[in-house]
């Protein structure tokens, strides 16, 4: 901790460093670590578990960081195994993830809303920051891979192990906030905003507690968002399957 704590973090991971238990280096790197040391850790971990878990780790912050440019470049020189990531994640109730996340591609559209790979995705949102389709898209990558409120960002408690500020720089990306700027987007497609709709009043389902993340909107906003897709969207099949708002 008095490395974390004094900005020394790297000497963590030093070749001489002394510090070898394997859940202490995991918190610091998923928590505290920059990209800097992230790519010095894929390189050079001799613990496989840690250089893929560093490997994720900065995948998963580039993305979500809307860091779009640096994500493309760092997936075309990873090895994306297919092993389960999870108590070095952070996990403790579930299995986790593998590497093979970011190799995720749309084309199931469960919601009967297709989408490209999450790699075209993330060049699409580098191109045009407010693309109606590939927020939405983000939005989806995020739903189907369950990661609302996953373990890497979840704060650790004060003081404790990797509680200091991260090295790894900007404010993580919402589904809610994400479908927010479609529906506002007077542009916006009709399919898009129309799925939008259905996504941002699906985010206080079944118990009227947002699980999407980003900031919180009244009741009345999406009672106003439930009349919308009943009524200038009624002919999709969103605006027809849905019944509720919360």
């Amino acid at each position: 901790m008095n490395y974390e704590r004094s900005g020394q973090l790297a000497k963590v991971f030093a070749a001489d460093s002394p510090i070898s238990a394997k859940q202490v280096r995991y918190i610091l790197l998923r928590n505290v670590a920059g990209p800097d040391l992230l790519r010095q850790q894929i390189a050079n971990a001799s613990d496989p578990i840690e250089r893929q878990s560093a490997q994720f780790v900065l995948l998963y912050k580039d993305l979500l960081r809307g860091q779009y440019a640096t994500f493309a470049d760092d997936l075309k020189q990873a090895s994306l195994s297919d092993d389960k990531l999870g108590t070095s994640l952070g996990y403790t109730y579930t299995s986790g993830q593998t590497l093979k996340l970011f190799q995720w591609n749309g084309d199931k559209a469960e919601s009967g809303y297709a989408c490209p790979s999450i790699a075209q995705t993330a060049a699409t949102l580098q191109n045009e920051a407010k693309n109606p389709h590939a927020l939405n898209c983000f939005g989806e990558f995020i739903l189907r891979n369950g990661l609302d409120g996953m373990p890497l960002e979840q704060p650790r408690a004060a003081g404790s192990l990797g509680s200091t500020a991260s090295d790894f720089k900007g404010e993580t990306f919402s589904r809610l906030d994400g479908y927010k700027q479609v529906i506002a987007n007077a542009k916006a497609p009709k399919t898009d905003k129309a799925y939008a709709l259905f996504r941002a009043i699906n985010c206080y389902a079944p118990a009227g507690y947002n699980s999407c993340g980003g900031e919180d909107v009244a009741p009345a906003v999406r009672k106003a968002w439930f009349r919308q897709l009943k009524s200038s969207f009624a002919d999709t099949q969103w605006g027809k399957s849905l019944q509720y708002y919360w």
